[in-house]
């Protein structure tokens, strides 16, 4: 599904918006936070593409200078 990108950049702007209010939340509370968002993005993208969840990575690939990263969407 092509909406995924929209999806992703919508999600990385709301991010932002929350972290130039709450800088502090950039830090621990992210590393806090990513997996069990991930945990959650991985049962919706999985429910949404009838992949199977255990073919979805088990931990988030990818490094939060890539999530904050507004130019930068998975390949």
């Amino acid at each position: 599904c092509g909406s995924w990108r929209g999806f992703i950049l919508m999600a990385k702007w709301e991010l932002k918006q929350v972290l130039d209010d709450s800088p502090s939340l950039a830090g621990d509370y992210l590393l806090e936070v990513i997996p069990e968002a991930d945990e959650e993005a991985r049962e919706k993208a999985s429910e949404e593409s009838t992949v199977f969840l255990e073919n979805f990575p088990v931990e988030c690939p990818y490094t939060i200078k890539q999530i904050l990263d507004e130019d930068w969407l998975p390949g």
